[in-house]
């Protein structure tokens, strides 16, 4: 997959740590970002996904709960979404939840986009995650 190919190279490129590695995505964006944590744990600590979803062709590549232990996952959703369908990240939300894996839902008085709450929720989110790795107490 060119998407974990493209993660492992940037990694190595720039010298970041791996247990520090998230990835974003918006729709298709989102469903690609939730295949690799799936299939690929090893290579992010975590996930935000803006109105996507699982394809169901990935269950069988997905790895055992015991190798999502470290990831979170923030899912994010708009209530109105006319693509994708809000009930697709409440689906992956509960998979998750399945698996183990820590995750939260957020649904937005919105259709297929991005919101300037969307972008904030994201931020303090990754901003929360890597206080967290690093020790510290304050999220920016």
């Amino acid at each position: 997959m060119f998407l974990i190919q493209s993660i492992k190279d940037a990694v190595m490129a720039t010298g970041a740590d791996p247990q520090r590695v998230f990835v974003l995505g918006f729709s298709q964006g989102g469903a690609m970002a939730l295949t690799v944590a799936l299939t690929a744990p090893q290579l992010v600590r975590g996930v935000v996904s803006m109105a996507g979803r699982l394809l169901p062709a990935i269950a069988p590549f997905a790895k055992e709960p015991e190798a999502l232990a470290h990831l979170t996952v923030l899912l994010q959703h708009g209530s109105q979404d006319e693509v994708v369908p809000a009930s697709e990240s409440a689906t992956a939300c509960n998979l998750f939840a399945e698996m183990r894996v820590k995750q939260a839902l957020k649904e937005y008085p919105a259709g297929h986009t991005v919101t300037p709450g969307m972008l904030k929720d994201a931020k303090e989110f990754l901003a929360t995650q890597l206080a967290a790795l690093s020790g510290t107490a304050e999220a920016a």
